[in-house]
């Protein structure tokens, strides 16, 4: 009887042993399958050539000249008139200009065009100027520059008469920057078009997060960048990178690269607006976004402002892109304001 009861023990003992050996291995069959189905976790990047960091590029992209990029028939037919002012309104109200009760779209009238706008009395914005059937606009402004479609036009002014030259009929609405006048403005020492500018980089900006400081860096170009068609730097930061938003005046065809890959384009004749990311020195040396301009001929300047990346959208206060009549002209680094810096993501 004790014989049979230890042959009954040894049996259960080797029968759990069995279920235990193969409790384990389904264990670990089931542990393979998850570990080779699930998404492995990708090491940070180092590679020198990705942006320095996350989202850099693709906010900076949004910049640009206003007005560039739009696509449309060479000469307008009358189905495309009003998909003209569509486009300039949707363009001017995404960077932050808002239209005025009672400024409409003005009714057609011949080029070469040279007046002032109601609506910009007392403030600053920009003039939209499209062309009706037929008409082509070739020149745009005091210096005469022309435009990227010869459909359209947007002409800053702080209520000054814009000039528009070309053939046939247009129409024109003026949109306003709000909280900009044009005592801040000229109070800034920017250039209406410079501080227009950067006052949508601004509105841009801020929806990912960036924050401008209230220096603006001017910069005139030298005869021998003009020939090399590289243009002056931001200064670079003690540690980390630095994104600048730089607009360029008397100089156009702009393109950014980083570490020989090109990154962005602005094509508009003598002025553009683009992103630039500097970088402090490593073991890569300086890592800086180069800007090559491949069109520009006597007195060119640059006008360079410093962002800060943040977390989430920045909020404003008050009427939106009121800051940039705060902002100061300074033409030494030394006197910019300070702003933190980002981590190099493709450093050491």
């Amino acid at each position: 009887m004790a014989r049979g009861e230890a042959d009954e023990r040894e049996g259960r003992a080797g029968g759990l042993a069995i279920w235990a050996v193969f409790g384990v291995a389904c264990l670990a069959t089931a542990l393979l399958v998850v570990w080779a189905t699930s998404e492995p976790e990708e090491p940070p990047s180092t590679d020198p050539f990705e942006e320095p960091f996350t989202g850099a590029e693709a906010t900076l992209r949004q910049l640009g000249w206003r007005g560039c990029g739009e696509t449309g028939p060479a000469v307008p037919t009358a189905p495309h008139a009003i998909p003209l002012r569509e486009r300039a309104e949707q363009r001017l109200e995404a960077r932050g200009y808002v239209t005025v009760e009672g400024a409409e779209w003005g009714e057609p009238e011949g080029l070469p065009l040279a007046r002032t706008f109601p609506a910009l009395e007392g403030a600053c914005g920009v003039v939209a100027v499209v062309a009706e059937p037929g008409a082509l606009i070739s020149r745009v402004g005091p210096r005469g520059t022309r435009p990227c479609q010869a459909t359209s036009a947007l002409v800053a002014s702080c209520g000054e008469p814009i000039e528009v030259e070309g053939s046939g009929l247009v129409s024109a609405r003026a949109f306003v920057l709000p909280g900009l006048t044009p005592s801040a403005a000229e109070a800034t020492g920017v250039p209406v078009e410079a501080l227009l500018a950067h006052a949508e980089a601004e509105h841009l900006l801020a929806r990912a997060g960036w924050l401008g400081s209230d220096t603006v860096l001017e910069e005139s170009v030298p005869r021998s960048a003009l020939a090399s068609r590289v243009m002056p730097s931001p200064p670079t930061p003690d540690a980390g990178c630095v994104p600048w938003v730089v607009v360029g005046l008397g100089v156009g065809d702009a393109r950014t690269s980083w570490m020989g890959r090109q990154v962005d384009h602005d094509p508009t004749e003598g002025h553009f607006a683009l992103g630039v990311i500097a970088c402090a020195p490593g073991s890569l040396g300086s890592r800086i976004t180069e800007l090559r301009s491949h069109q520009g001929a006597g007195a060119a300047t640059l006008y360079m402002r410093a962002f800060e990346p943040r977390q989430g959208p920045a909020v404003q206060e008050g009427p939106p892109l009121a800051r940039v009549g705060e902002l100061r002209l300074v033409s030494d680094a030394e006197e910019l304001s300070e702003v933190r810096s980002v981590e190099d993501r493709g450093e050491d």
